[in-house]
């Protein structure tokens, strides 16, 4: 079994709950070692609030926040523990040093391009496959138990009615809660071998891999010889099915250099691009703000240049130029935090 030695090291529960601040009878109470909770139809003593959330494209997806006291413990979790775990390389999404930009750049330039998502990425990575990474970190049977219990839940039989009857045996199920802060660092850690198989795939076949969260993409490398994109999109098929994954047919897309090649809302036909409706839309707020009807959350405004900037520059400092140069009375108290968006394009151009 592999250890790391970085990690925080725990004997047995009693450890781990003198670690956690917590009295054993806690440990129990948080993991819901019995099960209670989800029989229980008292909302005050559940650790968790679950809400419906429609989905852009339809449906809708179980929100599952964890209570403060919960969120604490949790938190520790990722801190002290899962952030302290090495990931793969393809793997862009809620990892510290990568972003969307990463996932995105991977992919500049690429003759056609595969995109595709994992259906319900947190709820099907169930308790026993968060309990076996907690194995494989070293830890023994029953403090993996109870860390288990501690980022994992159960939807209580109510709610589960709500749901589409093909979601209802993983939320009855113990799972990684949509909401919780430990769950897309374990969900990371459950698809890593995911990624290892298919970027060895990939490196196989001449094609690049990476994934943000539940999206994946892979194109051909520049100049070199790949499979069709059809052949592609059955071999990932199959590969995440050996390792419990599904991949949402509907949001699976062939694109090639005559489309509009998006990923993550970024261009990346010839380079590093926003889209000409963001870039539209961003511009019409700021000509908006200079000629008399100011945008209420200026931050909001100024974050959306910033988010311009990391994919183009040029585009971003025009419009910062505007702000600048038009934004009238006032604009004394304005010019400095429009000066920090102009550092912050300068390390992203």
């Amino acid at each position: 079994m592999m250890r790391f030695d970085q990690l925080p090291g725990f004997e047995s529960t009693i450890h781990l709950a003198q670690w956690l601040g917590l009295a054993m009878g806690e440990i129990d109470w948080f993991a819901d070692r019995y099960n209670n909770l989800a029989r229980n139809h008292v909302e005050q003593s559940h650790h968790y609030r679950w809400h419906w959330l429609p989905k852009r494209r339809g449906g809708v997806r179980m929100i599952e926040a964890p209570k403060a006291r919960l969120r604490r413990v949790q938190r520790r979790i990722l801190d002290r523990i899962l952030h302290l775990v090495p990931l793969s390389e393809a793997a862009c999404g809620f990892v510290r040093g990568r972003s969307c930009l990463d996932h995105a750049r991977r992919h500049v330039g690429a003759i056609w391009l595969v995109t595709t998502d994992l259906s319900d990425w947190f709820g099907r990575i169930d308790g026993a496959r968060v309990f076996a990474q907690f194995r494989w970190l070293g830890y023994p049977p029953a403090v993996a138990v109870a860390l288990t219990g501690l980022c994992t839940t159960r939807v209580p039989a109510a709610l589960i009615a709500q749901a589409a009857p093909g979601d209802r045996l993983w939320l009855r199920s113990p799972h990684l809660p949509q909401g919780a802060p430990t769950s897309p660092s374990l969900a990371n850690l459950v698809t890593s071998r995911l990624d290892r198989r298919l970027s060895a795939y990939a490196a196989a076949e001449n094609l690049r891999y990476s994934r943000y969260a539940d999206d994946l993409a892979l194109s051909p490398q520049h100049g070199a010889n790949a499979p069709p994109p059809d052949r592609v999109i059955d071999a990932v098929t199959r590969i995440a099915r050996s390792e419990r994954f599904v991949i949402n047919t509907a949001k699976t897309h062939i694109r090639r250099q005559c489309d509009s090649m998006r990923i993550c809302g970024s261009i990346v036909n010839a380079r590093l691009n926003s889209t000409r409706v963001e870039y539209d839309r961003l511009r019409a707020a700021v000509h908006r703000h200079v000629h008399g009807n100011p945008e209420p959350d200026l931050n909001k405004l100024l974050g959306q240049l910033t988010w311009l900037a990391q994919r183009n520059p040029r585009r971003a400092e025009r419009l910062r130029e505007k702000l600048k140069r038009e934004a009238g009375p006032g604009s004394d108290e304005l010019e400095p935090q429009i000066d920090r968006l102009t550092c912050s394009s300068a390390n992203n151009g």
